[in-house]
């Protein structure tokens, strides 16, 4: 079944649900590790109701820090235009 797409604000920890694709809000965030966090989200479709929880986790450095944690081991990513070499 195909189910519409909605539009999710932009803005702090916004997503669509998972099952109904209404926005979600987010509840509470749990920090487990330094780059790794854990967001419990609620749909705001009161139809829908679902809450459930979402993992955030930092990937990659597209900037690297001025004051860098020495813990911390993200792959730098450098990025070129199209077409430079």
């Amino acid at each position: 079944m195909n189910r519409p797409k909605k539009r999710v604000p932009r803005g702090n920890n916004t997503t669509a649900c998972p099952h109904c694709g209404a926005p979600c809000i987010s509840l509470k965030t749990r920090q487990l590790a330094p780059t790794m966090r854990e967001i419990t989200y609620q749909c705001g479709n009161e139809g829908c109701g679902h809450i459930f929880v979402a993992e955030l986790s930092a990937v990659r450095t597209l900037s690297p820090s001025a004051a860098p944690n020495p813990d911390v081991h993200l792959p730098v990513v450098v990025i070129t235009s199209r077409g430079a070499a």
